[in-house]
């Protein structure tokens, strides 16, 4: 689900998914061996207040994986909260 609203210099964006449980292969060995390891469902959160500085200018905080501070998505190590501050440039 994504929305997204702007007024004057200003946008605003909200997403958000839901990830159903699965299965899916492991390795620990380079691919000589591997198993299914069970990964539980998951809900991720995320969003964006943007300046619009000129023309040219942009200016956003952006956050990913905001409700949480680590979402396991896979076997392999968890992916952290994520947040950027970005400023850019169109020329």
């Amino acid at each position: 689900l994504l929305l997204g609203y702007s007024t004057g210099a200003w946008e605003l964006d909200a997403n958000g998914q839901y990830v159903s449980g699965t299965s899916m292969l492991h390795s620990t060995d380079a691919g000589a061996t591997s198993q299914a390891v069970p990964i539980k469902g998951y809900a991720s959160l995320g969003g964006r207040v943007g300046y619009k500085i000129d023309n040219r200018f942009t200016v956003a905080l952006s956050g990913m994986n905001i409700t949480r501070a680590t979402t396991q998505e896979s076997p392999y190590p968890a992916i952290e909260r994520q947040v950027y501050l970005t400023l850019t440039g169109h020329f």
